[in-house]
């Protein structure tokens, strides 16, 4: 009977821990963290808007047309 079943594999062994924040990178990344979100907020709303300051520059025609004309 022992033949139909087999034992139980081993879980792999955890990973080992990452090392502790120093004070240098710590600083380093709350930097670089700082550079980013202060882009961000520069760029705002304006990073949405796909059109220039001056608008479209092709309107095309402003009259009404039929579907098919």
């Amino acid at each position: 009977m022992s033949a139909l079943f087999s034992s139980p594999s081993t879980p792999p062994a955890p990973l080992p821990a990452p090392p502790a924040p120093t004070a240098a990178n710590t600083q380093a990344q709350s930097d670089v963290a700082a550079q980013q979100q202060a882009m961000s907020l520069q760029r705002g709303r304006t990073s949405t808007v796909l059109t220039g300051g001056a608008g479209l520059s092709n309107l095309g025609s402003t009259s009404k047309q039929l579907l098919g004309q």
